[in-house]
């Protein structure tokens, strides 16, 4: 009984936290500092980086979020192998500029792991959301047992800090990774070129 009251307790949550990342998703797209161009690569990127997991069995552990050409892998395996194929898949495709391999190996999560790290992004979320002078929608937020990774662009070192604080004060959160870069003052959005993947 315990157990089927859990994973609808987790399905519960996935859909709300399904809503509103949907939701954020809707209005990215024209509030984002990316370009049109710029977004459709990295969208492109992610789906061969996604095949390609699916293909050699890996898509269910590693989730793949990719902001002008870098990818942050994140995600549980079992073994460093998994690890370095999963990294060295994500390389070889093209518009990948760099590879963030935050892929945890362990035999931590479960039910129970999941259920907590879909509470603590839909309590980010909700916060980042209604969060004053944040512009949540130039990055992309994991978590992983506990461990939360960040991607994406920050327009100051001021807007940083006040993500790093939210983050740090949330229940359940034991670690913060940020992959996020400085927006330099007054800088437009550049429009990169295709690039080869890294071989």
């Amino acid at each position: 009984m315990w157990t089927a009251l859990a994973g609808w307790a987790l399905v519960g949550l996935l859909t709300l936290t399904g809503c509103i990342t949907s939701a954020t998703k809707a209005a990215s797209i024209v509030k984002e500092d990316r370009t049109l161009y710029n977004h459709a690569a990295d969208v492109e990127t992610k789906s061969t980086i996604r095949t390609a997991y699916l293909e050699q069995n890996m898509l269910l552990d590693i989730t793949t979020d990719v902001y002008e050409g870098q990818v942050m892998l994140t995600g549980a395996v079992k073994n460093a192998e998994e690890r370095s194929r999963a990294e060295a898949l994500a390389r070889q495709v093209k518009g990948t500029r760099e590879v963030y391999n935050d892929i945890q190996v362990t035999d931590e999560g479960g039910v129970k792991a999941t259920a907590e790290d879909v509470t603590i992004l839909t309590k980010l979320h909700a916060k980042l959301l209604t969060a004053k002078d944040v512009s949540s929608v130039n990055f992309r937020l994991r978590a992983v047992n506990g461990v939360v990774y960040f991607l994406g662009i920050a327009q100051s070192q001021g807007e940083l800090d006040r993500i790093l604080e939210m983050v740090r004060g949330t229940d359940g959160v034991r670690q913060v990774i940020t992959h996020m870069q400085i927006k330099p003052p007054g800088s437009p959005a550049p429009t990169r070129t295709a690039s080869p993947g890294q071989h």
